[in-house]
């Protein structure tokens, strides 16, 4: 799998986590918001493959400027469908190229069972993701993401990816949110 030059987008700690997640929920449905090149969708789609589910698997598949993560649309919408071929996914895995929020119209409230927000991490995105997909998700289902360090953050960060060691716009929406919510391994997590 060609990954972003070699750095992971899901941490090996955060592996074995998020497959307890999908346990615990033994969801059907998963939306995952934010593939880039597909780590975490391989993940989601391997469990989806093995439990009869299915993923849709949310993405602009833009250039991302305050990250350095730049290319063209083809090229990593094309390296994210390598990694789908190599694992052979189709049959699971359902990309929607669009902007994560704006998605959420095209789905009915409750459809989800699992629901995993990993795209713009500025707050005004994350806030607006949070807000547009919780009424997606079951009763007893779960959402939750990624990049999540903790509870404070920097209000000067909260506009920016990653600003002194944080992802301060995820920290502020998530605790806005839910407060209390459960932290492990740089993940949150809300059972509706």
């Amino acid at each position: 799998m060609n990954l972003n030059g070699g750095r992971p987008q899901i941490l090996p700690k955060q592996k074995p986590v998020m497959r307890e997640w999908l346990d615990e929920i033994k969801p059907k449905v998963i939306v995952e918001l934010g593939c880039w090149l597909g780590e975490s969708t391989v993940l989601w789609g391997e469990c989806a493959r093995d439990n009869g589910a299915i993923v849709f698997a949310i993405d602009h598949w833009k250039d991302n400027h305050d990250t350095g993560l730049m290319g063209k649309r083809d090229s990593i919408f094309g390296q994210f469908k390598n990694n789908l071929d190599e694992l052979d996914l189709w049959e699971t895995v359902h990309p929607i190229m669009g902007d994560s929020a704006e998605t959420a119209k095209y789905f009915k409230d409750g459809f989800a069972d699992f629901v995993f927000i990993d795209a713009c991490h500025l707050y005004s995105r994350v806030s607006k993701d949070i807000d547009a997909w919780l009424p997606k998700v079951r009763k007893d289902g779960l959402i939750c993401g990624h990049d999540f360090e903790g509870e404070m953050f920097l209000e000067e960060g909260i506009e920016r990816d990653f600003f002194k060691e944080r992802h301060n716009g995820v920290i502020k929406a998530v605790m806005e949110r839910f407060p209390g919510s459960e932290s492990v391994a740089g993940m949150w997590r809300h059972i509706v």
